[in-house]
């Protein structure tokens, strides 16, 4: 629970500050002179922040439970196995990001306790 705990800890910023960096949609301003249509602002280019908030915080969810999973397994065989394959998991290209996220914070930082409890002389 603990490890958990800290996992959460670790990956909780990047879900925050990712929900934040989502550009909101814009407006397009109803213009002052008569009888002119308002242009639409010109779509930025693709950007790093998911354009699905849920699905990554459920791919980051769902990341975090395997990957600790997989970290105190290899690490009480004193065995580094990491057999992450992005091309396991399903769902959308955000639910993978935060899968993978998820997975790689859970998973280093399990492995590291349990290696040091049941490895280390």
């Amino acid at each position: 629970m603990r490890v958990r705990k800290i996992a959460v800890s670790l990956v909780s910023p990047l879900v925050f500050a990712t929900a934040f960096a989502i550009p909101s949609a814009t407006v397009p301003q109803a213009s002052a002179a008569p009888g002119t249509t308002a242009a639409a602002a010109p779509e930025a280019g693709p950007s790093s922040a998911p354009a699905s908030i849920a699905d990554y915080r459920r791919g980051v969810r769902d990341g975090l439970r395997d990957g600790l999973h997989d970290g105190r397994r290899d690490g009480r065989h004193c065995d580094y196995r990491d057999t992450y394959d992005d091309r396991t998991r399903q769902g959308n290209r955000d639910y993978r990001r935060g899968y993978r996220d998820g997975y790689r914070a859970a998973y280093d930082t399990a492995f590291r306790q349990a290696f040091n409890r049941h490895c280390r002389d």
